[in-house]
């Protein structure tokens, strides 16, 4: 009989609980205070908001701290898309090392992928040496090229067995 009570009493003090959680109101944001703006004499000053929004308070993005992707430099945009590619690379080698080596093997053994990877070579070589100008008119290809090789090497990854036994 003790023991039940406990319980009733345990429930009883969870159902006011979770009722007073649900009853009570969900904090309101609290409104932007106003203020009088003066007026002509004689006529009633009109409340104004104490702070205007941002592009009626003249605030403008700065440049120099806009993050987005297109508003870096080249070389930046060059490093970034070639960082994805290195994460892509080391992803596939870390799933499965052996099947990463053997697809790479026979996609470096392509004509066509190897003149991609000269290309690739050939471009992150001279990229950081060319002027801004000519990097940003490089750029779609550098990028081009690192999803054609990404892309070949990707289906030869899918196309090469698992579980191979370790190169020798």
């Amino acid at each position: 009989m003790n023991r039940s009570g406990l319980i009733v009493g345990i429930a009883a003090v969870f159902t006011v609980a979770v009722i007073a959680w649900f009853w009570t109101p969900t904090p309101i944001a609290k409104p932007v205070p106003t203020i009088a703006k003066p007026s002509a004499p004689g006529t009633k000053p009109r409340p104004i908001l104490a702070a205007a929004p941002r592009s009626a308070a003249g605030l403008k993005l700065d440049p120099a701290r806009n993050v987005f992707p297109d508003s870096f430099p080249p070389a930046e945009r060059q490093k970034f898309a070639w960082a994805r590619v290195v994460r892509e690379v080391q992803e596939m080698n870390e799933l499965d090392r052996e099947r990463f080596a053997a697809a790479l093997r026979s996609w470096v053994e392509v004509p066509a992928n190897k003149a991609v990877l000269e290309k690739i070579q050939q471009i992150n070589k001279d990229f950081p040496t060319l002027p801004p100008e000519s990097q940003e008119a490089q750029l779609p290809l550098a990028e081009a090229l690192y999803e054609e090789g990404m892309r070949t090497l990707r289906q030869k990854y899918a196309e090469t067995p698992a579980g191979l036994p370790a190169a020798k």
